[in-house]
């Protein structure tokens, strides 16, 4: 009986005891982890390969763009006005309180310039001559004109030679003396207008004008602040010089029955008489 009961403990003991595998099998699982492992590594170089290879090619990218594009910027503040010699040798006389971007190293190539706030250009003859404006664009082979970008309008006006204004589809042509605005996103007919440059002497002149634009166009010369009420759909014809604070408020406020106050840090205070 006791004989028996071994038997079947055995028995069960082999059935229980992993067979031991043979040299080739083992040799043949050991390389199959071995090239599983060698799969892997190539797959994570391959990716990390492919991720400096873009971001390379996006650095030589960013690096040519850099070099490639010499923008310069001119820019006024309140109270001041600059004259700039472009790279064709046109000029660029650039009232206060706006600035101007071209393309230095293209230029020659591509006369174009991007303009924020009023200036007078003096356009030597040339390839064509572009004057960019969130408004509108003005084209020039060679020619004089005046650009004032400001507020909820764009105005553009010829001295010498003739002057091409694009803005939202349309297109018009102005001759010397001539002038056109947009008004409410439409480009207005030419007409008759004064020489629009006589700013860069330091003479403003005005037809017709919001009273509050006439204290904006003030701001800018003298680098003061303008507090105004009840001026709101009131028009002012006439003109002023920057040379004298005092002079060009009373030449504003006089006619138009408004006193004036400076106080001591330049803030001016108008009020109906």
């Amino acid at each position: 009986m006791s004989e028996d009961i071994n038997k079947k403990v055995d028995r069960v003991l082999n059935d229980m005891r992993a067979p031991f595998p043979s040299k080739d099998a083992s040799w043949e699982r050991l390389m199959h982890r071995i090239e599983a492992k060698e799969v892997r590594k190539e797959k994570k170089s391959n990716r990390f390969t492919y991720i400096a290879a873009v971001a390379s090619i996006a650095l030589i990218t960013a690096l040519v763009f850099v070099l490639s594009t010499d923008l310069k910027r001119v820019d006024t503040q309140l109270a001041e006005h600059k004259v700039i010699e472009l790279p064709d040798g046109s000029t660029v006389s650039l009232n206060a309180d706006s600035y101007i971007e071209f393309n230095e190293t293209d230029f020659m190539d591509l006369r174009e310039i991007h303009l924020d706030g009023e200036a007078f250009f003096q356009v030597k003859k040339g390839s064509k001559f572009d004057v960019i404006t969130d408004k509108g664009t003005v084209s020039v082979l060679g020619t004089s004109f005046n650009v004032c970008d400001r507020s909820d309008f764009l105005e553009v006006t010829c001295e010498t030679g003739k002057v091409g204004v694009r803005h939202a589809g349309a297109e018009i042509i102005l001759t010397p003396g001539t002038a056109t605005i947009t008004k409410n996103g439409i480009l207005m007919p030419a007409f008759k207008a004064e020489k629009a440059s006589d700013w860069i002497r330091g003479s403003f002149d005005f037809q017709d004008d919001e009273l509050a634009f006439v204290f904006d166009e003030l701001e800018r010369q003298f680098g003061v602040d303008v507090k105004a009420n009840d001026i709101e759909g009131r028009y002012f014809t006439g003109q002023f010089d920057s040379t004298d604070l005092e002079t060009a408020l009373t030449v504003i406020c006089q006619p138009m029955g408004l006193d004036y106050a400076i106080n001591e840090d330049l803030e001016i205070v108008v009020t109906s008489k």
